[in-house]
């Protein structure tokens, strides 16, 4: 049997016509998913950025309330003093220990900040606390600066010692180097400086509110400090320190 090479040939030329369709639907395919996951993606964009739209306008809104409300400040957390009038004395403080003296006796050797030391004088009086007692004496001499700017100051124990008491035991001396009378004055606050300008925040009315005012100070002693401006006699203010309300001028106290 021969047979026709021509008739075997024909279904090879069919191929193109069968593939057409399939070509067809691949292209469309190619066009329709990207555009519809496009249209998704815009959908989904939409209802996101409409739902944060009034998310951070809240935000916004909360921060803005939170800024305009004073920080409030438990009162167990500071410490509050009031202005008083009347005799302040100025007192300067040193540490030291317990020295030999003439006759047999000792006498307190007390280091001061040369800063603090430039009002005293020999003959001021002077207590001196040996832990065990207190005992009175005065000023009998005052050293030169060194040169870490701190001055030696001896002062004599007039008053009965501790059995005890014997050199190098440590001791601490109080100086009192004036006596101011008729001025107001208050608890030494953690930032207050000699003759400086500083503020405070004063209690108002009630005491659920702390306003800040300047205050110049005056003359300092161990525990108390001159007002010269700024506050009267029975203002009541924070003599503690405030970290982190250096920009605040209103507290709100809880």
């Amino acid at each position: 049997m021969i047979m026709n090479k021509n008739r075997t040939r024909q279904p090879l030329r069919q191929w193109p016509f069968l593939l057409l369709p399939v070509m067809l639907i691949g292209v469309s395919a190619w066009l329709v998913i990207p555009a519809a996951n496009s249209q998704q993606a815009a959908q989904t964009g939409g209802s996101q950025s409409a739902s944060n739209g009034p998310t951070s306008a809240r935000s916004v809104s909360s921060t803005s309330n939170q800024t305009q409300l004073p920080p409030p400040v438990y009162k167990s957390t500071i410490i509050v003093a009031s202005v008083e009038r009347g005799a302040m004395h100025i007192l300067r403080r040193g540490l030291g220990v317990l020295a030999p003296a003439d006759y047999g006796r000792l006498k307190a050797a007390i280091k001061i900040a040369a800063a603090q030391a430039k009002d005293i004088r020999i003959g001021q009086p002077a207590t001196v606390d040996t832990r065990q007692g207190i005992i009175s004496g005065k000023v009998i001499n005052v050293g030169p600066e060194d040169s870490s700017g701190v001055i030696a100051v001896d002062i004599s124990l007039e008053g009965s010692l501790p059995q005890s008491a014997k050199a190098g035991m440590n001791v601490d001396g109080v100086i009192e180097t004036a006596r101011l009378d008729d001025v107001l004055y208050v608890q030494r606050p953690a930032f207050g400086q000699e003759g400086g300008v500083s503020s405070l925040f004063k209690l108002e009315e009630g005491a659920a509110t702390a306003t800040r005012v300047p205050v110049k100070f005056g003359n300092f002693g161990v525990t108390v400090i001159e007002i010269l401006e700024g506050l009267n006699v029975g203002d009541k203010v924070i003599i503690s320190d405030m970290p982190g309300y250096e920009g605040v001028n209103t507290i709100r106290l809880n």
